[in-house]
Formats: C-alpha cells, sequence, structure tokens
C-alpha cells in the first residue's frame, strides 16, 4: 500500500492456525449424538452440553481419534518440546438465532480448537493487539487497537488456535442453531529440554 511520499506499507510479521476436515462419516454421527445430548440452560439460545467430557465419552470415540491425530500433526510442526499434545476438556455448543457469544480466551490451557458440525453464515472472530497500539501510553482513541480476522467455519471443518488468542461468536442469523464443538488440550509428559533449558513431567 503506497502512502505518499517514499512510503509504503505492507503486511508484517504473518501468524497462522491450523485446519482440517474430518469427511461427511465421522460429521454425521457426531452431529445426531450431539442433538441428543443433555443441554445445559435450554430456556437461553446460546446454551452448552451439561457434559464437559465429551472426549472421554465412547460414542464420541471416532471424532476425538481423528482430533487425537490432528494434534500430532500440529505438536509435530510446532516442535513442542514434550511427549504430545492432550485434550483436558471438551464439551458442544448450541447457539440459536439472534444470539452470539462474548469475546474471551481459554484459561488453563495451551491449545484450544473448535468443529465446526453444521454450515451457517456465522463466523468465529479472531483478535490480537495491534502492535502499534499498547497498554504503556493509550494514543488509539479509536478501534483500532485490535487485529481482527473472520473465520467461516463449514461442516467439518476443524480450526486448532492458541488458547491465549481473544476470540468470539458473530451474531446468528440463521433459524438453524450452529453446532460446534469446542475443546482445551495441555502438552503431557516430559516437557522441556536442552532447547528450552526447562523439566516438567504432566501425566
Amino acid at each position: 500500500m503506497a502512502l505518499g511520499y517514499c512510503g509504503m506499507k505492507k503486511k508484517f510479521l504473518p501468524q497462522s492456525i491450523y485446519y482440517f476436515n474430518s469427511g461427511v462419516d465421522i460429521l454425521s454421527s457426531t452431529l445426531q449424538n450431539l442433538k441428543e445430548d443433555e443441554w445445559l440452560n435450554e430456556s437461553n439460545i446460546t446454551q452448552q452440553t451439561k457434559d464437559i467430557f465429551l472426549h472421554k465419552n465412547i460414542k464420541y470415540s471416532k471424532l476425538y481419534t481423528w482430533i487425537d491425530e490432528c494434534l500430532k500433526e500440529v505438536h509435530q510442526d510446532l516442535e513442542y518440546e514434550s511427549d504430545g499434545l492432550k485434550i483436558t476438556i471438551s464439551w458442544g455448543n448450541r447457539i440459536s438465532l439472534g444470539a452470539n457469544f462474548h469475546q474471551h480466551t481459554h484459561n488453563n490451557s495451551i491449545i484450544s480448537g473448535v468443529y465446526y458440525l453444521n454450515d451457517t453464515p456465522t463466523s468465529t472472530d479472531f483478535a490480537i493487539e495491534d502492535m502499534w497500539y499498547n497498554n504503556i501510553v493509550d494514543l488509539s482513541g479509536n478501534n483500532r487497537r485490535m487485529v481482527c480476522e473472520s473465520f467461516y467455519g463449514k461442516s467439518g471443518d476443524l480450526i486448532i488456535f492458541p488458547s491465549s488468542i481473544t476470540h468470539r461468536v458473530d451474531t446468528h442469523q440463521s433459524i438453524e442453531s450452529r453446532y460446534t464443538i469446542s475443546f482445551n488440550s495441555f502438552p503431557y509428559g516430559k516437557i522441556g529440554g536442552r532447547k528450552s533449558m526447562m523439566n516438567l513431567t504432566v501425566n
């Protein structure tokens, strides 16, 4: 982007998230099971499953076997000094017409993921702090302090991202409810080594 007198503006320090797709076989059985699951706050337009350990429920075993394989690829690509990544908590989400979900991060977690079970026009919005606006001196005076990007998940999509990144769900504009499954994960086994000069064991 040209700025005028010899000036140019370019994208700098790009970041990545991970994207996978499960295919129809896993998708169809998981969606049916989730719809039949027990939900908290049935009268609300934003709901979560009562079970927050779906990854331990045998009826979802096909899904989580596949997610574990995806996490292995992420772990290998990131070259984490640990034995692997283990899901610690996982739950279902159902959002009805007119609902959204506030911006948040996931505490006590390193890597999180969202699995999309149906096609809807509702995005998951991610945001990181703009490096030109920080908390030392607030000079922004506007809404440019966060750099935002939206992800429109399709049926069978899985995205994996840092748990520390701020994200939210935009207002749902479809009559059909939006179904997703979320999870948090943490490194396990022997964590650290010579490169990081730390040593920790997590079962």
